[in-house]
């Protein structure tokens, strides 16, 4: 069966320190963003009774981050036996990581890009922008990585049982729960 360009090229050794120096850099961070949400989300709303946007988005990026850490955990154990695995689960655990990563991945760009407007001097900026631009390249290649297990999966499925997985309705939900979150975090603004 064909391999997809993504799959074929994330299946390379390159690829594979590419992906372990990135998760030197992003796996810490998500660690640190799921504790602080665990904790400090259960104290706020212990206390106040209330959970302002910014920490809601906050906490959604790291419960984001970490069913696509899921995910990623299920589609390597779900590889060797695809036909026993609840691929669709899978699906929309990598799903999640992916639009996490990529939603990350732009916020720093956008942060870096408005500090590197304020900023006068260069040698001011330089350390910022090599940094930002380090996360931002560690988070592209976690969410190349959840694209191309997505295709990998699909694709050991289909070699398996003969049969194409369906996985609009996956991907059908995964739109509709994206949509109620960014309705309910808009309709928490007003």
């Amino acid at each position: 069966m064909h391999r997809h360009f993504i799959d074929h090229w994330t299946d390379t050794t390159t690829f594979r320190v590419l992906l372990f120096l990135s998760a030197c850099a992003v796996l810490p961070v998500l660690g640190v963003g799921v504790v602080t949400t665990v904790i400090g989300g259960s104290v706020l709303f212990s206390a106040y009774q209330r959970i302002d946007v910014e920490q809601a988005v906050f906490g959604l990026l790291s419960l984001g981050g970490a069913a696509g850490m899921i995910g990623y955990v299920r589609a390597r154990l779900g590889a060797r036996a695809p036909t026993r695995h609840n691929l669709a689960a899978t699906l929309l655990l990598l799903s999640a990581g992916i639009v996490t990563a990529l939603a990350v991945a732009g916020f720093v760009a956008v942060v870096v890009v408005e500090f590197l407007q304020r900023t006068t001097r260069w040698s001011d900026a330089f350390p910022w922008l090599g940094l930002g631009g380090l996360f931002v390249a560690a988070n592209a290649v976690w969410a190349l990585v959840g694209v191309a297990w997505i295709q990998r999966l699909l694709r050991r499925y289909a070699e398996s049982t003969g049969q194409i997985f369906d996985s609009l309705p996956v991907m059908l939900l995964f739109v509709a729960l994206a949509l109620a979150t960014t309705a309910t975090l808009a309709t928490a603004t007003l």
